[in-house]
């Protein structure tokens, strides 16, 4: 006997199954963003925009490439046959994941387009009794690309493209986010060093951050707007990470902070405003992936370096001088003067710290 008064056989279970679907997915997604981050780049993930995960090699619209990925997390490997099998007329697998890169405006931007599956596949490859994480078009067997083939064209009309990919993934089915937790964890360490940090904090934040981005529907024509409201980048992924890491030297850089805003002689109002700009620059400032921040440190940088000398030992004197020494192009990004002086102030206090 059962102690749960609603223990009975149910109905139908396909919400618990829909969900573990996209709950894999979005865990998937998550792995690639930490892998992209592993290697400093500058990167968007987009989930359920055109495909299931879209990964973008940059930020800017005049540069970008996109890796297309279709994340399956059937109970069978896929064969051949179960990926130009057709039901009730509909699209093969194989078909499905082609068309969504086939003859559209992008087409020439999808440097490849993978197919993720989590049980794996089961292809005839070229070489026998080897196992391959990923399986280009060129390491299967020539009966395998002629079976594939005969049915794109038929489904399609067109060929096997050259960039389509099958990727076993490395993140299981099971306790995905323990899993992915880890991942967070290493890449931490990797980053920060001898830092404190929140990989759970994380973890919650950037998932958040997915989904909410997954249930955006809407289409944008602009760039800047689906980077914004439709992906997860580069930028914003620093951000959290910061947020939720302490270094051992933050505790030096805010004394320093403390000194100058003293010498300064602001006021308790003053030194607050001056701070929230110190903290949301100095988030934005380290571990930066974008060419707009490393170029405003530089200049900031090379300003302090020009004018250290011409201040007379004064914070005031110093910032004035950078203000005025910076590139206009820089400038323009701070809209109120203590924005400004609380970058300044930043590169100088992590300038300080680190000589």
């Amino acid at each position: 006997m059962s102690d749960n008064p609603l223990f009975a056989p149910q109905r139908e279970k396909a919400g618990s199954t829909t969900y573990r679907k996209y709950n894999y997915q979005y865990h998937w997604a998550l792995c690639k963003v930490i892998e992209e981050h592993s290697d400093r780049s500058e990167y968007a993930i987009f989930v359920e925009m055109h495909e299931d995960v879209v990964l973008a090699d940059s930020l800017n619209r005049d540069k970008v490439k996109f890796v297309f990925n279709q994340v399956k997390t059937t109970k069978d490997k896929y064969s051949e046959t179960t990926l130009i099998k057709r039901k009730n007329n509909k699209p093969s697998v194989l078909a499905k994941l082609i068309e969504s890169c086939n003859c559209k405006e992008y087409s020439c931007l999808i440097t490849s387009i993978n197919l993720v599956a989590a049980n794996g596949f089961s292809l005839t490859l070229k070489e026998t009794g080897v196992d391959l994480k990923l399986i280009k078009v060129s390491d299967l067997g020539d009966d395998s690309i002629e079976k594939m083939s005969s049915c794109i064209k038929e489904e399609l009309g067109c060929e096997i493209p050259e960039s389509l990919q099958f990727v076993i993934p490395t993140l299981p089915e099971k306790e995905t986010d323990n899993v992915v937790i880890g991942k967070v964890a290493l890449l931490l360490n990797k980053l920060y060093p001898n830092c404190r940090s929140e990989p759970v904090d994380i973890y919650r934040t950037l998932m958040d951050e997915l989904r909410r981005k997954g249930e955006d529907m809407f289409d944008y024509k602009n760039w800047d707007d689906a980077l914004k409201n439709k992906s997860l980048t580069s930028e914003t992924v620093t951000q959290v990470l910061n947020t939720f890491t302490t270094s051992v030297k933050d505790t030096e850089m805010n004394d320093l902070f403390r000194e100058i805003c003293e010498e300064l002689g602001l006021s308790v109002m003053q030194r607050s405003n001056l701070k929230k700009s110190f903290q949301r620059y100095k988030t934005r400032r380290i571990g930066a992936r974008n060419t707009m921040q490393l170029s405003t440190t530089q200049n900031i940088c090379d300003n302090i370096h020009k004018f250290m000398h011409a201040c007379d030992n004064k914070m005031e004197i110093l910032i004035e001088l950078v203000g005025r020494g910076m590139d206009k192009s820089i400038a323009k990004q701070f809209v109120q003067k203590e924005d400004k002086d609380a970058a300044i102030i930043c590169e100088y206090v992590i300038m300080t710290i680190n000589e």
